[in-house]
């Protein structure tokens, strides 16, 4: 996963978990993911960044673009910066 800072930068993790499904709210669609990451690097600030931890993120799906697997999601993380916005692709 690339996180890109507001300047360009970019922080690199490669992770590793779990990710599940959950529709137990009545219209809306949920994706429950937990497992570790390791930051390999970067670049601009985040030039060799090292580092590893876990995570664990509740994220809501807010749309589907298109006939593939295109969603935007909204996910809210246990510390700052509580809100994120990701573009996920997949086929």
């Amino acid at each position: 996963m690339i996180v890109t800072a507001a300047n360009g930068d970019e922080l690199w993790l490669v992770n590793s978990g779990e990710d599940c499904l959950d529709f137990s709210v009545p219209g809306h669609t949920f994706i429950r993911c937990s497992g570790t990451f390791n930051v390999a690097g970067g670049t601009g600030r985040f030039r060799g960044a090292t580092g590893s931890g876990q995570f664990a993120v509740v994220a809501e799906v807010t749309g589907f673009v298109g006939p593939t697997v295109l969603s935007i999601i909204t996910v809210s993380l246990p510390a700052p910066p509580s809100r994120v916005r990701l573009a996920v692709f997949g086929s």
